[in-house]
């Protein structure tokens, strides 16, 4: 099970040739090989083209398991509904105005209501360039907080969003899984993630291993980022990339080389 962002993926966030073919290969060999990843099933679709992904894939940071070959979601886990109002409204207090994505019982939807700062300029524009079909602007974002919301996203710079993220803690910290730090593409930006307290990669896994209904697995995980240590502790084997945080280190069994050197298929193919 690997992360992509600075792990499976370079720094073009793509898959490489060469790890494309590797993994196919490692597949039709009978690896069971699959991702766990913040990112959502249109980006994860996106990055696999061309790859023959036979398992369900962890996206969302665990908010979802997802059949990547229908869309079906076989697990959600959406932030309780009562803390949606108020959570908004407290960054509204800040002047701030999260990115919200929502499950709206068939698919996905992520639903912005202005900018409020360049960072998230430039992600929604990428969005848009890229042709994700699940942006939808609003006016009122009443509208949308009885809905399964299963992340809010703020884009700003750091000194902006520092109080915010602290009071988020104090308020929230025993409901909500909180991801905060620069962005390793947007690198001017801090990104705040903000999901269920129930929405991690080591539940998602667990899930995922009941759904399979394989007791027997051996997991070996690959990452690179603070978001990945909680499957490290869970796993058989885990495995960071060079490039990893040093904190996510300290939990790894393995050092491999960077993700921009096809690492984790090299380390895949000669085990």
């Amino acid at each position: 099970i690997s992360d992509l962002d600075g792990t499976l993926l370079n720094n073009q966030e793509k898959l490489s040739e060469e790890t494309k073919k590797e993994l196919n290969k490692i597949i039709n060999k009978g690896v069971n090989f699959t991702v766990a990843t913040a990112r959502s099933i249109y980006s994860i679709k996106e990055i696999f083209e061309g790859v023959n992904l036979k398992l369900p894939v962890i996206e969302f940071n665990g908010s979802f398991i997802t059949n990547i070959k229908t869309g079906e979601k076989l697990i959600v886990n959406n932030i309780k509904p009562n803390i949606n109002k108020e959570f908004i409204e407290l960054c509204s207090q800040y002047g701030q105005t999260p990115l919200i994505s929502v499950y709206d019982g068939k698919e996905g939807l992520l639903y912005y209501k202005n900018s409020i700062s360049k960072g998230m300029d430039e992600y929604i524009e990428n969005r848009k360039r890229t042709g994700d079909k699940r942006l939808i602007l609003i006016e009122n974002i009443d509208d949308i907080i009885k809905e399964k919301i299963v992340c809010f996203t703020l884009i700003n710079k750091k000194h902006i969003l520092d109080e915010l993220i602290r009071k988020i803690h104090d308020l929230y910290g025993e409901y909500l899984n909180i991801y905060y730090n620069k962005d390793i593409y947007y690198t001017n930006w801090h990104w705040a993630s903000i999901y269920s307290i129930n929405a991690k990669k080591s539940n998602a896994i667990k899930e995922l291993i009941r759904i399979l209904n394989k007791n027997n697995f051996n997991i070996t995980v690959f990452g690179d980022h603070y978001n990945d240590i909680d499957m490290f502790k869970i796993a058989d084997t885990s495995i960071a990339v060079e490039n990893a945080q040093e904190e996510l280190k300290k939990y790894a069994d393995i050092i491999i080389g960077k993700n921009t050197n096809d690492s984790v298929v090299k380390y895949i193919k000669q085990d």
